[in-house]
């Protein structure tokens, strides 16, 4: 598959995270199968209650797979922050059978110290990473890797997006479905998404615009927070995701013409354009993608939601890309922000970052 361009130079600011963004739908079938191989995360999925964790782009991706592993496996499934977990666990959660903790470096101290805690209570530990042979890996019994997602930049998008359909592959094989036919053709349907998002990401990249959200409903409303983070990372805006329907009660006062909205649709789209069109007649920017011609974006009819919603959140991803390199920023490395957070544990002081 010839990789999208995402109309940015091959050097410079940015140029890593376009590079990164781009070849997502290449890497997304290996990311199917590694999570079809996961025997171990299939097994312990089925054996009783888990628990995901992650800190971060990683917590939001805890709280999407659990959302998930509800909708398919009979076991209960939740999701913590593992810094929560870690510094104030509550005493009345569930014991967890099986926690999942998910790190694209496998180095950040709050996820670590809520995986030693976990196991210290007798819990089977399986991570989700891009990078082996981690100190989080000493901690756990068996690791999901996607170190072929890796990046250079600070920003996750490719590996957030690996990991994540490596663990919706683990989780539908546990479930006895066919995660192959789930996601035949996502690199089609990513690709497509990504060359036709150069229009919208143009307009969210608007500077007279001074908030963005995104709206999605299902899986998509798991990863809405995602996909704003993306934007406030890479561009310094104010951004915050919401399901779709919820929006209407409160978030809708801030909608007028600086605001922009981005929603990401599936099976829900009537409810979703509906929602569109009150928040435009606010006055509001409006852009949609789903598997409709009414979507601002269209994307291939006959992939399933799952597919649709991991590709959806690239548009995200590239509006946020494109909006730091219209306000000058260097979306590689955001100010203040860090590709993984090291503490002194006794002291919660930083003890390393980069």
């Amino acid at each position: 598959m010839t990789e999208p361009q995402t109309h940015a130079g091959s050097h410079g600011p940015g140029s890593s995270t376009s590079a990164e963004i781009a070849s997502q739908p290449s890497l997304w079938p290996q990311a199917v199968e590694a999570g079809m191989s996961a025997t171990a995360l299939q097994h312990e999925l089925t054996r009783g209650p888990t628990l995901y964790i992650g800190c971060g782009s990683s917590a939001h991706l805890a709280r999407t797979l659990a959302y998930a592993h509800r909708q398919r496996l009979p076991t209960f499934a939740w999701a913590e922050a593992a810094s929560e977990v870690w510094l104030a666990p509550d005493p009345q959660s569930p014991r967890a059978h099986t926690v999942v903790a998910i790190s694209r470096s496998g180095e950040t101290t709050e996820t670590i110290e809520a995986a030693r805690r976990a196991r210290g209570l007798g819990s089977t530990l399986i991570e989700v990473t891009a990078s082996p042979n981690s100190p989080l890996s000493e901690v756990c019994t068996e690791s999901v890797v996607v170190d072929f997602a890796a990046e250079e930049s600070v920003v996750q998008t490719r590996s957030f997006t690996s990991m994540l359909l490596a663990a919706l592959a683990g989780q539908l094989t546990a479930a006895d479905m066919d995660a192959a036919a789930v996601f035949a053709g996502i690199g089609e349907t990513g690709a497509e998404v990504i060359n036709a998002a150069p229009p919208v990401t143009e307009q969210l990249a608007d500077l007279s615009l001074e908030s963005v959200f995104v709206l999605g409903s299902g899986l998509s409303a798991q990863l809405a927070p995602e996909a704003a983070l993306k934007i406030k990372e890479m561009s310094a805006t104010f951004a915050e995701g919401f399901p779709v329907l919820d929006f209407r009660h409160g978030p809708i006062s801030l909608a007028y013409q600086r605001t922009a909205a981005l929603l990401l649709c599936g099976s829900s789209l009537a409810h979703e354009l509906a929602v569109a069109a009150d928040i435009e007649a606010c006055g509001a920017h409006v852009f949609t993608v789903g598997p409709d011609p009414r979507c601002t974006i269209e994307t291939l009819h006959g992939a399933s939601e799952a597919s649709t919603a991991v590709a959806c959140l690239v548009v995200a991803q590239l509006a946020g890309l494109r909006r730091g390199l219209a306000k000058g920023l260097n979306p590689d490395a955001p100010l203040g922000v860090q590709a993984h957070v090291e503490l002194n544990p006794g002291t919660g002081h930083t003890a390393h970052r980069r």
